[in-house]
């Protein structure tokens, strides 16, 4: 039996619903001992996507031909959505949160960020014209299913312009006796930042090139 995208994504626990609900600052950008309520928190939250988003750039910049539209995967409240909307004609974001969508719009609207859309996971951001820079930093990480990533990816190479580059983060560290160790283990005895939906899922690079030149991409660095 097989089954669609939709489908797929649907059946998964939406942990991060309740993430978003609980403290979505905290879970997208996890800082021990920072109140993200106060304005000392707020502006380090937003200054944090700020450099974050010149990193990307900055990494990006030798292949990136364009800055007409970008898309981000995961989100969230527009951490980097928000200043990456002053470099890009316009920024779509997708996360699979509803509240993390609502507070999208609040961010940017906070900002001043007129050019930001907000888009469910089951929705088709996919087909909102050529995207010149696909990026997504610290959220493949966390996604435990191969299919799901997989069916991110036939989109992503779907919706990208011809000269358009992805920008995609992944742990793809070694599997050492610890991390096997802990994934065996039940959320009830785990750390916060150890349980799932939030550890980090370890990928072997042969996989992802594999992946990637399934979906017509090729791995620039």
């Amino acid at each position: 039996m097989t089954y669609s995208y939709e489908q797929r994504t649907s059946s998964l626990p939406n942990r991060w619903e309740s993430f978003a609900r609980e403290n979505a600052e905290f879970y997208i950008y996890t800082v021990p001992g920072v109140d993200f309520t106060t304005p000392t928190g707020q502006a380090l939250f937003r200054q944090s996507g700020r450099d974050d988003v010149e990193c990307i750039l900055q990494e990006c910049g030798p292949h990136l031909k364009r800055f007409g539209r970008a898309l981000e995967i995961g989100c969230g409240v527009g951490r980097l959505a928000v200043p990456m909307a002053e470099r890009f004609a316009e920024v779509i974001g997708v996360d699979v949160a509803p509240t993390m969508i609502s507070k999208l719009g609040d961010f940017g609207r906070a900002a001043g960020a007129s050019n930001v859309r907000g888009f469910l996971t089951r929705e088709p951001w996919f087909d909102q014209g050529p995207v010149s820079l696909v990026y997504s930093a610290m959220v493949f990480q966390h996604i435990e299913s191969w299919r799901v990533i997989s069916d991110y990816f036939v989109r992503i190479a779907r919706c990208l312009a011809e000269d358009g580059i992805c920008y995609a983060h992944f742990d793809t560290r070694r599997p050492t006796l610890a991390y096997r160790s802990v994934r065996v283990l039940p959320d009830a005895v785990l750390p916060t930042p150890a349980r799932r939906s939030i550890r980090r899922v370890r990928r072997r690079p042969s996989d992802l090139r594999r992946l990637f030149n399934y979906c017509g991409l090729t791995v620039l660095e």
